[in-house]
């Protein structure tokens, strides 16, 4: 059973990811998305081999902030970070949660990349068909905007997900928590032939 549980966790997990790169390629895409490949243990990003030298990146975690609570969007702060960010020798972000356009356009003329965060809190009960559908609501309203920008290399959503929790929520739950996101299978992952989710 515990190995069974891992690998229903996997799926989603693979499933999550890819769902995101999929969800962008139902949109009409105005900028050349990056392509990311894994090739001998190395990340290639458009045919260049290209080392993820990346920073945790969270604009809504200071003193006194929330990340996963509506904030106001501080693309100037964004500016000043990304300066000190690249200076301190990075070439790209990771966050966990997004980063609003505003901050966005900002961090793509900065030259960084970004593994870009959609936040899900893990220990939401995906076995429910309205929690499905809102966090699906999050995603492409995030993918609206964020497919304009060949800044995101890939996408990250839900951070540290609970395996027992998933599970029992989601593959308990007749799998509806992975139904809903493998609509998003398209010939899009045939251009990340060594992404792990393929």
């Amino acid at each position: 059973m515990k190995i069974r549980g891992l690998l229903a966790l996997l799926l989603m997990q693979f499933l999550f990811v890819g769902a995101l790169g999929q969800a962008a390629a139902l949109t009409n895409q105005t900028m050349p998305q990056p392509i990311l490949e894994i090739k001998d243990g190395w990340y290639y990003l458009n045919g260049q081999k290209f080392f993820v030298n990346a920073i945790g990146y969270e604009i809504g975690a200071r003193p006194g902030q929330h990340p996963y609570i509506k904030r106001a969007s501080e693309p100037e702060r964004v500016k000043r970070d990304m300066a000190v960010i690249k200076e301190g020798g990075f070439n790209a972000i990771r966050t966990w949660s997004e980063l609003s356009e505003e901050e966005l356009k900002v961090v793509q003329a900065s030259g960084l990349k970004v593994i870009f965060g959609i936040g899900i809190a893990p220990a939401s009960d995906f076995g429910d068909p309205e929690v499905v559908k809102g966090y699906m609501s999050i995603v492409n309203k995030v993918l609206a905007y964020s497919k304009h920008y060949d800044s995101i290399i890939t996408y990250l959503i839900m951070n540290e997900p609970m395996p027992q929790h998933i599970q029992k929520s989601g593959c308990a739950g007749n799998g509806r928590f992975v139904d809903g996101y493998t609509r998003f299978d398209t010939p899009r992952t045939s251009r990340y032939p060594g992404n792990h989710y393929r």
